[in-house]
């Protein structure tokens, strides 16, 4: 260690003429650059390898590599501490593919709080162990195109100054740019994160493309900021993706995206146009205060969707952007499609009591964790510290004091737990066949008639077909001595009497002058008026609607 250097760090190298040993020492001049790389090189051997074919465009050409020549990489066995070293340019004099392009580093590799003054070329590189860039600062462009990250990586607080590419990348286990700086160009195009992978709160100042990116596990964007376009074109989000609170002061595409499980984009602000066309959601959806300012394109065909709760999401955020923007019309075909899809979630409503992350919770036999308890009570059920999971018939059940008291169904994602209980079957059954009752009641009342709301001429026709269909009645009634009679008690055998009599009732106007004759038609009149007394409703709360809009 140099006893001159100013570095904290201990894993200084050669003394130099300045405060700083060569590893730590910033703004190099060309000899201190050569002597840094040779050091460098001196820590690992040195490979000839014959690399796959591969074409890259360089300007307006394109190169082709690996096709006649062998190349050269560089192998670190051991442990690379680098922390704090500020890497120079490259000399022209020196293999700039040397450093550090195809290089295999075995294992632990720190290059925290490091500085990249010239261009970072890490392309095809292989980290099988851990590795770190925290608060690492890329003063130029940072190429990591294609690299194998085994044990994942640390971004945290890095600072790229200009582009960097991930391209083609391989994320295994979990990875972070959590509060990273990207000051330029950013593109993770065909990029695989196995495990989660985390950009909280961090910024990018130019374009990005995530295009064609597979995210296996959680992926978090959670009050990250895009000062640019952003592309999540074909994007796979396998496990949840999460954007809550974040800005998007462009662009933001996500055109044939597929998100698996929750995507949450809830307090998002979408400064510029956002479009999810084609893409698909199977699992939860939620825009919830989420700020569209310049419109959003997205799926109105229901087959996009998994659940009918993100079925319900996408088309209340679309009725709110279209009410902003004053299309009214549009906003009401977007109303009815929210209305009709919280309807079927009613009808398919099961008496289930509620759903467990299958991930967290897993299923195995014996006593139960302190995890599953907190989960229960968190849903408002108590269970025994001491309660059983059993496997029985292939069916999993809770056991209290050796009674089962839950039965526990394995879905795709969640353990979906109900009842074993008397009470409880018959609590959820009741809730399964209200859903059901409540559901069909709403399609005949509110939708059938005028289409919640939103089409008085449906209203109407349904009011004057009801008229002239209960007019009928009565006129065969009256053909067949059971009709209705007038103040002399005489029986009314005119068809535009019946048709008068019919419209009095349904109106609920009740003059008087005729009269019912028979159970039959007092029946029918009786119901006549029920239905007049809605219809009547439906006709205020339709014109109220149109009025205020």
């Amino acid at each position: 260690m140099s006893p001159e250097c100013k570095s904290l760090n201990n894993n200084c190298g050669p003394d130099t003429e300045g405060d700083y040993c060569l590893f730590h020492k910033p703004d190099k001049n060309k000899e201190e650059a050569e002597r840094f790389y040779e050091e460098i090189k001196k820590r690992g051997e040195i490979e000839e390898f014959e690399p796959q074919f591969q074409a890259e465009a360089v300007g307006e050409h394109v190169e082709i590599r690996g096709f006649q020549q062998k190349d050269k990489r560089l192998i670190f066995k051991g442990r690379q501490n680098w922390e704090g070293f500020v890497f120079p340019a490259v000399p022209e004099n020196m293999d700039n593919s040397l450093f550090f392009s195809d290089s295999i580093f075995e294992g632990p590799l720190l290059l925290d709080d490091a500085t990249f003054e010239g261009l970072a070329i890490f392309k095809r590189g292989d980290f099988r162990d851990s590795t770190t860039f925290k608060k690492t600062r890329f003063c130029e462009d940072a190429h990591f195109k294609d690299a194998d990250f085994r044990q994942g990586a640390n971004f945290w607080t890095a600072d790229f100054k200009e582009n960097a590419y991930f391209s083609g990348g391989k994320f295994h286990r979990s990875t972070s740019f959590q509060e990273v700086d990207f000051g330029g160009e950013v593109k993770f195009g065909g990029a695989v994160f196995t495990g989660e992978v985390d950009f909280i709160n961090t910024r990018f100042g130019g374009e990005v493309s995530l295009s064609h990116t597979k995210f296996n596990e959680k992926a978090g964007f959670e009050n990250t900021e895009f000062d640019k376009s952003v592309e999540f074109r074909d994007g796979r989000f396998v496990g949840e993706a999460d954007f809550e609170g974040a800005k998007f002061n462009s662009s933001s595409n996500f055109k044939k995206g597929i998100f698996y499980k929750k995507a949450d984009f809830s307090r998002v602000a979408f400064k510029g146009p956002v479009g999810f066309r084609e893409a698909a959601f199977k699992g939860e959806l939620n825009f919830e205060s989420t700020h569209i300012q310049r419109g959003i394109d997205i799926e109105e065909n229901t087959s996009y969707y998994g659940t009918f709760q993100a079925q319900v999401e996408a088309f209340r955020t679309l009725k709110q952007v279209y009410e902003e923007n004053g299309e009214k019309n549009k906003a009401d075909k977007m109303f009815v499609k929210e209305r009709r899809s919280l309807r079927k979630l009613r009808w398919n409503k099961n008496p289930c009591l509620f759903d467990l992350k299958r991930l967290i919770y897993s299923l195995d036999e014996g006593t139960i964790n302190a995890a599953w308890v907190e989960a229960f009570k968190k849903e408002g059920y108590d269970v025994d510290e001491g309660a059983q999971l059993i496997k029985d018939g292939g069916k999993w059940f809770l056991l209290e004091n050796g009674k089962r008291k839950y039965r526990i169904e394995e879905g795709v994602d969640e353990l979906k737990v109900y009842s074993e209980s008397i009470l409880g079957k018959i609590s959820g059954a009741y809730r399964s066949l209200f859903g059901k009752l409540s559901a069909g009641f709403e399609r005949i009342i509110a939708d059938l008639t005028c289409v919640y709301g939103t089409n008085w001429i449906r209203l109407f026709s349904w009011a004057i077909g009801l008229i002239f269909v209960f007019g009928f009645f009565y006129f065969l009634g009256n053909q067949f001595g059971s009709g209705i009679e007038g103040a002399a008690t005489e029986p009314i055998a005119s068809l535009g009497d019946s048709l008068y009599y019919s419209v009095v009732t349904f109106t609920t106007l009740g003059y008087g002058d005729l009269q019912p004759v028979g159970p039959i038609m007092k029946f029918l009149s009786t119901l006549q008026s029920f239905l007049g007394g809605v219809f009547m409703a439906l006709i205020v709360l339709v014109f109220a609607r149109k009025w205020m809009r």
